[in-house]
C-alpha cells in the first residue's frame, strides 16, 4: 500500500490526511500557545505604551499570558475540527444531531466565553495597576477609594456580560426578554404615583 493509498483511506467520515491536518495544527497550536499570546500582547502593548504610567510591558505580558495563550489554543482546536468533514457550527446545530456532538460544542463556546472574559477581568487588573500608578503621584483618599470600587464593578460587569451571552449563545435563552421581566420584576411599582379617582 502507497503513502497516497494511506492518506486517502477513510473511516469514520474522513480519510486519514485530515485526520493528520487536524492532529497537526492541534500540535501546532499547543507548542505555539504561549509564543503567539506573547507576540499578540506585545503588539497591543505598543499601542497602549504611552498611556501605561510606569507599569511595564512584562507586568502586562505577566497579567494576559495565560489567558490569552488558553483563548489561542482553543480557537487553534476549532481550527482543526474544520478541516474534519463534520465540523460542529454553532447555526447548522439542530435537535436531529448526535448530543456527543451538540455537547461537546457547547463546552467548546462556554470555554471561549469563558476565556474572553478572564481577558478582560486581566485588562481591568492592568487598568487599575495603572491608575494606581498615577494615584501614587496625587495624594488623595478619594483615589484610594474610588479605584477598588471602579475594580469591583468593572469585574461584575464583565462577568455578568459574560453569563448573558453565555445563556444566549449556549443555551439559546432570549436574554433580552430576561432582562425586560428582570427589569419589571424590580421595578418599584408601588413607588408610581397613583392616577387620581374621578368623582
Amino acid at each position: 500500500m502507497t503513502l497516497q493509498e494511506i492518506l486517502n483511506y477513510r473511516f469514520l467520515g474522513n480519510n486519514v490526511g485530515a485526520y493528520l491536518t487536524c492532529l497537526g495544527i492541534l500540535l501546532f497550536g499547543y507548542a505555539f500557545k504561549t509564543l503567539l499570546s506573547r507576540l499578540l500582547s506585545k503588539l497591543v502593548f505598543r499601542f497602549i505604551r504611552k498611556r501605561t504610567e510606569g507599569v511595564s510591558e512584562q507586568q502586562f505580558q505577566a497579567l494576559l499570558i495565560q489567558p490569552v495563550s488558553i483563548v489561542v489554543f482553543f480557537v487553534t482546536i476549532y481550527l482543526a475540527f474544520q478541516v474534519l468533514d463534520y465540523p460542529v457550527r454553532s447555526a447548522d446545530i439542530t435537535k436531529h444531531e448526535p448530543w456527543p456532538q451538540v455537547a461537546l460544542f457547547r463546552l467548546y463556546q462556554i470555554a471561549i466565553i469563558t476565556g474572553v472574559a478572564w481577558i478582560g477581568l486581566r485588562l481591568i487588573d492592568f487598568l487599575v495597576l495603572v491608575f494606581r500608578r498615577r494615584a501614587e503621584t496625587q495624594v488623595s483618599r478619594l483615589n484610594d477609594q474610588l479605584i477598588p470600587f471602579a475594580k469591583d464593578l468593572l469585574k461584575v460587569l464583565v462577568l455578568t456580560l459574560a453569563f448573558l451571552v453565555m445563556l444566549s449563545k449556549v443555551f439559546g435563552v432570549n436574554v433580552t426578554a430576561l432582562i425586560g421581566v428582570w427589569v419589571l420584576a424590580a421595578w418599584p411599582w408601588p413607588l408610581l404615583p397613583k392616577k387620581a379617582s374621578k368623582t
